[in-house]
């Protein structure tokens, strides 16, 4: 009989130990896991910064770009035309021609 007591007492001490240290990992988990979240939180709200930072920097590359294009397109324009007035004075002074430069 004092066996069964004392298989019941180390039993009961056993089962109190374990529900304590489960509710204490338990805890412990639930605070790992709220750094977890805080942390996701804050790196995806760094990572939509960054994502419209980017946005802005490749718009403004894009608007960079497309002036500098059109700048281009224009002296394009430019040395055709003056190339064509040059091309059209050369012929007119053509010894074919026969006119006087």
């Amino acid at each position: 009989m004092d066996e069964l007591i004392y298989v019941i007492g180390l039993l009961i001490t056993i089962i109190a130990y374990l529900a304590a240290f489960t509710y204490w990992l338990g805890r412990r988990f639930e605070g790992i896991d709220w750094r977890f979240r805080d942390l996701e939180e804050r790196l995806s709200n760094k990572i939509r910064e960054t994502e419209i930072r980017l946005d802005g920097r490749i718009n403004d590359l894009e608007n960079r770009i497309n002036s500098l294009e059109s700048g281009l397109k224009s002296a394009l324009i430019n040395v055709n035309s003056l190339l064509i007035e040059y091309m059209g004075g050369l012929r007119a002074c053509s010894p074919r021609t026969r006119l006087g430069c």
